[in-house]
Parts: C-alpha cells; structure tokens; sequence
C-alpha cells in the first residue's frame, strides 16, 4: 500500500507511466481508495481508456511506448481522461494503464491510498526479481508505526495487526 498526498499548490505531479510488475501468469491491479475529491485541478488521476490492453513496457526496452500515447503533450491537452472521484470513491485499474496526474492548482489537499495486487503465484514465481517483495519490510514499518502511535497516545487501543502468513 502506499499514500499519495498533493499538498496545497504542491509543485509534484506523477508523469505519465505504467506500473512496474512483472506480470507472469495473473493480471495485476491497485484499488485506490480516496480520502478526499479529486479532481484535474487538484492533482487527480489521468488516464488512457484500453491502454492496459497492450501489457507492461518497461521504458528501458520501450522508450517511446508512454509517448505514443502521450504524444509528449501535458495532461489536458491529450486523449486521456480525467478520472474524477470524490472522498470515499475506490477506483480499480490495471497497473499497466497509463497514467498520471498534474500537480495539485488549488488550497485544498487531496490524499489517496493506493493498494497493488499481485497473486500469490506470480509472486513465488517472481523470486527476488520480484518489485513488490518487500513484503516482511514493510510488515516490519506497519508494527513499528503502530507501536509508535500506541506510546504517544496510551488511551487508545492499539490496532491489532496480523498477517495471513502469521495467523
């Protein structure tokens, strides 16, 4: 999982790309969940309808793959479209989309959390070469982010946070 945050007028976008999996056997895909509106002007997701339909190329072996969707042009100006969700909204796609998204233009924070999935089996096949096999790292920084938050507010339960692998 990871979080996104466009800060206020934040000068950061994502440039156009696919997500880097090596796919195996299984189709991949993130949910992303979104805490607040998003829209083109805050920094929101774009995307190309279908894109996904031409697999990963990887822009060391295709340098002009993102490009002849893009056509070098910035968001607004392309065949893209703007992927519009309000807070709450999950939005499921392909991590070889192309995508990407603007910087934030406006005074108000939008933040979403992405979750990747890959099966079970892609992944033991994968090995090491594997981009997602920081599994027990980040295992690790959820508990320590848990225990971290327990000491600075002892009142609170704790999250109770376990693993498929350790249950």
């Amino acid at each position: 999982r990871q979080m996104c945050l466009r800060d206020r007028h934040s000068p950061y976008g994502a440039k156009w790309h696919q997500d880097p999996v090596k796919l195996f056997r299984y189709p991949t895909f993130n949910a992303d969940v979104y805490l607040d509106k998003s829209t083109p002007e805050n920094g929101g997701l774009w995307a190309f309808p279908g894109s996904h339909l031409t697999g990963y190329h990887d822009p060391k072996n295709h340098p002009d793959f993102i490009s002849s969707w893009t056509k070098g042009k910035p968001f607004e100006s392309t065949e893209a479209v703007p992927v519009i969700a309000n807070r709450g909204d999950e939005i499921f796609h392909a991590t070889s989309v192309v995508h990407g998204s603007d910087r934030n233009h406006t005074d108000q924070i939008r933040r979403t959390v992405y979750y990747h999935f890959d099966h079970l089996l892609d992944v033991q096949i994968a090995g090491d070469q594997w981009p997602q096999n920081m599994f027990d790292k980040a295992v690790k920084m959820t508990k320590n982010s848990i225990d971290r938050r327990a000491k600075k507010y002892p009142s609170e339960k704790p999250y109770e946070y376990t693993t498929k692998l350790e249950a």
